[in-house]
């Protein structure tokens, strides 16, 4: 089994490519601090990559990035997020990159191993701590009622402090066509003003990902 690993942490880059290689038929044949250098040498190995580790907070691209980035020229190569986080601002969007598998950094090594060759066989691995986590993830308004581009960019200017007219200005539409995209957006998000709607573009980071 050929494996790529991605973390920034040359530390953590040596004891996995460690504990992997210690393992009977299993091989790091690559190894990267930052997910350009993972993607172009994706792009151009002849090698085959069987799976990818990769840690959830990278500088530049992070974790969700690469991931999304991989599945949508290759669904089949197999990914695993390593994550310390547990804030949901992060499980949440790194949940639903497309990973097949999604772990806590803390994970017991014989139970790393054991949810790659898990991966590998085509089964999706996620720690019992984030599973609890994302049970209800459906449930959440803006999966139930995804915001539109448009939406998402008014979000993003009402996150960052600008009043109707300055985002008007900002995306060139009217104070009357800002208004309208801020009602279905407390609408879909199911919050009753643009305080709230920040609050929760913050948590869910919807338009910081």
């Amino acid at each position: 089994m050929n494996i790529v690993i991605i973390d920034d942490h040359s530390i953590v880059r040596q004891g996995l490519k460690y504990l992997i290689e210690s393992t009977e038929n299993m091989e790091v044949i690559a190894e990267f601090s930052n997910g350009e250098e993972a993607i172009n040498y994706l792009q151009s190995t002849v090698e085959t990559v069987d799976v990818i580790i990769v840690d959830l907070v990278l500088p530049e691209m992070n974790g969700i990035q690469i991931t999304q980035q991989i599945k949508s020229t290759n669904a089949q190569m197999k990914v695993i997020i390593l994550t310390s986080y547990l804030e949901e601002k992060y499980i949440i969007p790194a949940y639903q990159s497309g990973a097949d598998g999604f772990l806590l950094k803390d994970i017991a090594p014989k139970n790393l191993i054991k949810n790659i060759i898990e991966v590998y066989k085509g089964v999706n691995v996620v720690s019992q701590e984030i599973k609890g986590m994302v049970s209800d993830i459906d449930e959440l308004p803006h999966l139930k009622n995804p915001l539109s581009n448009r939406e998402l960019e008014v979000l993003a200017a009402m996150s960052l402090g600008l009043n109707n007219r300055e985002i008007g200005e900002k995306l060139y539409v009217s104070e009357k066509t800002v208004k309208t995209h801020i009602s279905n957006i407390l609408r879909k998000l199911d919050v009753y003003d643009r305080t709230q709607a920040v609050l929760y573009n913050q948590k869910y980071s919807l338009t910081m990902k």
